[in-house]
């Protein structure tokens, strides 16, 4: 196991976990862990952060008005988190990840590309 908190090799992180079927997109705990690791000295990616309201909405719509598939939704918002997440140090999950494709997406390249995951809780490393 690789001691994450205050190792200086460790400076960003990426928050993973359950959106989908969540209210408001389980955005209050990605908000709750992003202060917890803020306020251990880490950056912190938070993927409620990387798209603007606008192109929420607009991909939102287009889901509705059937012009695209849940697929290419996830997909539209998957790839620039993935982008994003490879510009990190380690990864973090919250409680539920298990349950997420995303986050089980996330998971996996993480794993195969050996970076460390973390509980978000615990702090231990998983895996």
């Amino acid at each position: 196991m690789i001691e994450i908190i205050g190792n200086k090799k460790y400076k960003k992180v990426y928050i993973s976990g359950p959106m989908t079927g969540i209210e408001n997109l389980n955005e209050f705990e990605f908000k709750k862990y992003e202060e917890k690791f803020k306020n251990l000295n880490f950056e912190v990616i938070n993927p409620h952060n990387l798209f603007s309201k606008d192109e929420v909405k607009l991909m939102d719509d287009l889901l509705k008005e059937k012009k695209i598939t849940f697929e290419e939704h996830h997909s539209f918002f998957m790839k620039r988190d993935i982008k994003e997440m490879m510009n990190c140090d380690f990864l973090t999950v919250l409680n539920g990840w298990e349950k997420s494709k995303g986050a089980n997406i996330e998971v996996y390249i993480a794993r195969n590309l050996k970076m460390p995951i973390v509980d978000s809780v615990t702090l231990k490393e998983l895996f």
